[in-house]
């Protein structure tokens, strides 16, 4: 097995990572809701690195909590200018690593797991593409001891005995699946029990 190339994190995406990860620890539930609103194809509109909300098809609430969060990417240089016109706000990413975030379902359920990786200072590699006989994409490659763990939406088979090929999900934990949770401790329970089979 060869990685041919990966996404190689910068410090905006480090601070991007950080400020998600104490957003959900803070407003695991909230945080969820504004994801299953912006994951909406009828509401949201992704573009490269601009993001376009239909504000009409929200609720008042859901508004006040993505304006929220998004002034704190605006404070914090991860968004470069958000602009409100009378029914649509005009979100622009900085770059195509954090927008995919937003763009992806469910791809910021990897958010928590990922920062314990990077406190851990374990191998990990995004948007990973791996060589054996095919060439395979990952969203996630962590490299822990003689293991290589990849983490994907799909179901992808075994490329060698020291991979171990997990799909990310939010309900459960069985066969391979990698179960999601707001309990760091517990998300990272989930990893280890998938990777000391």
């Amino acid at each position: 097995m060869q990685i041919l190339s990966y996404y190689e994190l910068k410090r905006v995406d480090y601070i991007f990572l950080d400020l998600i990860d104490k957003y959900i620890v803070k407003y695991p539930f909230k945080f969820y809701y504004i994801m299953e609103k912006v994951n909406n194809n009828k509401i949201v509109y992704i573009k490269d690195t601009t993001m376009i909300i239909d504000l009409l098809k929200l609720e008042e609430d859901m508004i006040v909590n993505i304006f929220n969060l998004f002034k704190e990417l605006l404070r914090n240089n991860i968004i470069n200018k958000i602009v409100y016109k009378k029914e649509v706000l005009l979100v622009y990413f900085s770059n195509e690593f954090i927008i995919s975030f937003f763009k992806d379902k469910d791809k910021w359920l990897i958010i928590p797991l990922v920062n314990i990786l990077i406190e851990k200072d374990e191998l990990i590699y995004f948007d990973v593409y791996l060589k054996t006989n095919d060439v395979f994409k990952y969203m996630l490659l962590i490299r822990i001891k003689d293991k290589y763990i990849t983490i994907d939406f799909n179901n992808l088979d075994k490329i060698n005995p020291l991979h171990i090929p997990l799909i990310l999900n939010f309900n459960n934990n069985k066969n391979n699946n990698l179960q999601f949770s707001f309990d760091k401790s517990e998300f990272l329970g989930n990893l280890n029990s998938k990777i000391n089979v």
